[in-house]
C-alpha cells in the first residue's frame, strides 16, 4: 500500500485557513519537517533542446517520470528561496513559488514509517515463503549438510509423482527463472525495508549538517587569524638590496608560474638540475629572470614545483615511499616577494588555485550573470556578454549542422545555465561559489596585511590599510594576465613543427626519440613474459625498460635505412652477450649481438634540420605552456646537440 494510497488516514497536517500554510512560526519549512510531496510530472517536450519539460520548472527532482505517485519527505535544507526534501527514494528542491502547491505537512510521519516497515517485512516472509513452498515441492532441502541418502529419496520420491523429465523440467525451470526472479524480489524489498528502518535518521542527519556549517565558519575564523598573525606561514629572504621606493605599490601577479617550466623557457645551453627549492631559489634571483617573471619593484607571484606529475620509477618500497613525498612537493606553492633588490620566499597554510585572485571585474554582479551548474555544482560563471556570445555559437553550429544535414544537433550549453538572480533555484549554490572566490581573495589580502603590519618584507611603506577601498587602491594593483594575455594568431601546432622537419628525413639524419620508443618496445616484451608468469601477477608493469648490456640505439642517432613511403626510419647498434656461448663446431661466438629497430617518424624529432632556438617557439607562448614539457627532451636535446655539448649514438664504452 503506498503512501498515496493511505493519504485520508494518515495524519496530515490541516491547513491554517488564514495563511494556506504549514509550516515554522514564520509560515516556511523548517529542517526536520515531513511532508507528503506531489511528483513534479512531465507535461511536453521543449521543441529547442529536446529535453521534457516539467509542470514545476523551477524545481529540481529525482522522481520526474509519468507515473511517480507522492512520497513521504523529510526538510533537510532550507534556502533562500526554496526547501530541500529528502525521502526513501526520492530527493527534490522545490521553489517556495511551489512548496505549498506541492506539499502537504505530515506531523507524525512515525506511523507511516511504522506501516512501510510492516508491508515490507510481511513482503519479505511472503516471498520466503515461497521459497520454501517451491524448494519443498522439488524436495530440495535446504539443511547445509544434507542426511545421506536424501538425493536419492528425493527422486524416488518425485518419480512416483511425476515422470523424471517434467521433474528435471521444473528444476532447470526454478534454477533459470524461478528462484532467481524470487531472489531479486527478495533483494530488493530487503532494500527497501533497510531504507524505511534509517528513514527516522534522515532529520538527525539534516541536523548535524546544519552544526558542521557552523563549525566550519569557526575553523574559517581561526584559519585567518593564523594568517595574519603568520602562525603557518614561513618567510625566507632569498636575494638582499636597496628596497623599492615608500610610495610603490604591491601587484599582484594574477597566473600561478611553475618552476620547471619557467626554468625550460628560459633555457640555457647545458641545461639545469634543480635538486632543492634552494638552487630554484638561486636561479630565480637572477637579474635577468627575476625582471621577466617579477617585472615590477614591488609585486608578488605564486610558485607550484610541477603543473603536471614527473615521471618516476619505484624498484624497492623505501623508492615507493621516497616518490610519494616527491609527489607531495611537487604540488607546493609558494609566494615569491620582489621588493625592489631585495626577494622573498613565503610558504603559508594557503592552497591558491590556477590563479591567485579571481577575475573581479568579469564577476560584476551589478551586470547579469549566468551560471553553469552540474550536480548542484557551479562549473564556471559567464557574464551576459560572454553567455550571449556562446548562444551565438550555438546557434552557428546549429545552421552548420541543419545545412550538412548530419548528426543530432548541437548540445546546448546554454540549457545547463542560470541565470543569477534570487529567482533562481541554484541563487544559494552560485552566491556561495562567488562569495569563495571572494574569500580566497580577501584571505591573500589578509596575508599581506599581515606581512605589512608585522615583516620587513615589504618595508618601507605608508600605513595601508587594505581592508579599505581607499586603502585597497593605494596599496595594491591587480594584474590581470591569466585570461587576457591574448596572443595574436593561433596557437603554434608541434605536430605540424615536427612533420616540417621530419619532411627531410633521410638516410644520415640525426634524430631524437627513438632511444624512447625502444624502450616502451623492450617495457612491452618484458611485461608480456611477465603477465605468462603466474607468480608475477599483479606486481609492477614499467611502462620503459632499458636491458642489462643493452645501450639500444642511442638518444641521438643517425638513421641507417628511411622507408619514405612507410615513414619509418631504421637504426643498428650491438649489445653485449650475457655469457659465453660456443657454436657447434666448438668456436666461441663474438660478444656484441648487433641489434636493429625500425620507429615511425611520427615519434621522432629530425635533429639535422632542427634551428638553434626553435624551442621558444613553444616555451615562450603561454598557450602552450602547459603542453610544452612533453616536447622539452625532444627539443631541448638538439638545441645541446647543435651547440656541440651531445655525440651521437653509443660505444661499447657506453655499457
Amino acid at each position: 500500500m503506498t503512501v498515496a494510497d493511505d493519504s485520508q488516514r494518515d495524519p496530515i497536517a490541516r491547513r491554517d485557513p488564514a495563511t494556506d500554510r504549514m509550516g515554522g512560526d514564520d509560515g516556511f519549512p523548517q529542517v526536520g519537517e515531513w511532508y507528503h510531496v506531489q511528483p513534479n510530472r512531465q507535461v511536453g517536450v521543449d521543441e529547442d533542446s529536446g529535453y521534457y519539460r516539467h509542470e514545476y520548472e523551477k524545481d529540481v527532482d529525482t522522481c520526474w517520470n509519468r507515473d511517480a505517485e507522492a512520497w513521504l519527505g523529510c526538510v533537510t535544507e532550507v534556502g533562500s528561496n526554496y526547501a530541500e526534501l529528502e525521502g526513501v527514494r526520492y530527493k527534490s528542491r522545490i521553489h517556495f513559488d511551489n512548496f505549498w502547491k506541492r506539499c502537504a505537512r505530515v506531523f507524525d510521519p512515525n506511523p507511516i514509517i511504522d506501516r512501510e516497515i510492516r508491508d515490507r517485512q510481511q513482503e519479505v516472509r511472503s516471498l520466503m515463503a515461497e521459497v520454501r513452498t517451491l524448494t519443498a515441492r522439488l524436495s530440495i532441502t535446504t539443511e547445509a549438510l544434507p542426511a545421506p541418502g536424501s538425493e536419492t529419496q528425493a527422486l524416488a520420491r518425485c518419480s512416483s509423482n511425476e515422470p523424471v523429465e517434467e521433474y528435471k523440467a521444473a528444476l532447470i525451470l526454478a534454477e533459470k527463472k524461478t528462484l532467481p526472479d524470487l531472489f531479486k524480489r527478495i533483494k530488493a524489498a530487503s532494500e527497501g525495508l533497510a531504507a524505511w528502518m534509517k528513514a527516522p535518521l534522515i532529520p538527525m542527519e539534516a541536523q548535524v549538517d546544519e552544526l558542521s556549517g557552523v563549525l566550519k565558519k569557526v575553523k574559517g575564523r581561526i584559519f585567518n587569524v593564523e594568517l595574519y598573525a603568520g602562525l603557518i606561514e614561513e618567510l625566507e629572504q632569498i636575494r638582499d638590496g636597496e628596497p623599492a621606493a615608500v610610495g610603490e605599490r604591491v601587484r599582484l601577479i594574477q597566473h600561478r608560474a611553475y618552476m620547471d617550466e619557467e626554468c625550460l623557457a628560459q633555457y640555457r645551453t647545458g641545461g639545469m638540475d634543480f635538486k632543492s627549492i634552494g638552487e630554484f631559489d638561486a636561479w630565480l634571483a637572477e637579474p635577468a629572470h627575476r625582471d621577466r617573471i617579477l617585472p615590477y619593484q614591488r609585486c608578488l607571484i605564486a610558485f607550484r614545483v610541477r603543473r603536471k606529475e614527473k615521471e618516476r620509477r619505484a624498484y624497492s618500497l623505501s623508492d615507493f615511499f621516497r616518490i610519494a613525498d616527491e609527489y607531495k612537493l611537487d604540488k607546493l606553492t609558494f609566494l615569491y616577494i620582489r621588493n625592489g633588490d631585495q626577494m622573498y620566499r613565503l610558504s603559508t597554510g594557503i592552497e591558491f588555485g590556477e590563479q591567485l585572485f579571481p577575475d573581479l571585474d568579469r564577476a560584476q554582479l551589478a551586470g547579469r550573470v549566468w551560471a553553469k551548474m552540474c550536480n548542484a555544482s557551479v562549473e564556471r560563471l559567464y557574464t551576459e556578454g560572454d553567455f550571449q556570445a556562446m548562444i551565438a555559437k550555438e546557434d552557428e553550429e546549429e545552421r552548420e549542422y541543419a545545412k550538412r544535414g548530419v548528426g543530432p544537433g548541437v548540445s546546448r550549453t546554454s540549457k545547463r545555465c542560470y541565470e543569477f538572480t534570487p529567482d533562481c533555484i541554484y541563487h544559494d549554490e552560485i552566491g556561495q561559489f562567488i562569495a569563495d572566490e571572494m574569500e580566497r581573495h580577501n584571505r591573500l589580502v589578509l596575508v599581506l596585511q599581515g606581512l605589512l603590519d608585522r615583516s620587513p618584507a615589504l618595508h618601507p611603506h605608508p600605513p595601508w590599510q587594505l581592508w579599505t577601498a581607499a586603502g585597497f587602491a593605494a596599496g595594491l594593483e591587480l594584474i590581470y594576465d591569466a585570461s587576457r594575455g591574448l596572443t595574436a594568431g593561433p596557437p603554434p601546432d608541434f605536430e605540424a613543427y615536427r612533420a616540417r622537419l621530419n619532411a627531410s628525413l633521410a638516410v644520415g639524419s640525426v634524430t631524437v626519440g627513438q632511444e624512447e620508443a625502444w624502450e616502451r618496445h623492450e617495457a612491452d616484451k618484458a611485461n608480456a613474459r611477465r603477465d605468462r608468469d603466474w607468480r608475477d601477477k599483479g606486481n609492477y608493469r614499467p611502462e620503459r625498460v632499458q636491458p642489462y648490456g643493452d645501450p639500444g640505439p642511442g638518444t641521438l642517432a643517425r638513421v641507417v635505412g628511411y622507408k619514405g613511403r612507410a615513414k619509418r626510419c631504421s637504426y643498428h647498434w650491438t649489445r653485449k652477450r650475457q655469457g659465453t656461448i660456443w657454436d657447434a663446431w666448438g668456436n666461441r661466438l663474438p660478444d656484441r649481438i648487433p641489434c636493429t629497430i625500425e620507429v615511425p617518424a611520427s615519434k621522432l624529432l629530425n635533429v639535422s634540420a632542427y634551428t638553434p632556438g626553435d624551442f621558444h617557439l613553444f616555451f615562450d607562448d603561454p598557450r602552450t605552456r602547459a603542453d610544452y614539457l612533453q616536447w622539452a627532451p625532444l627539443l631541448l636535446e638538439a638545441e645541446e646537440f647543435h651547440a656541440g655539448n651531445r655525440k651521437v649514438g653509443t660505444t661499447e664504452e657506453d655499457d
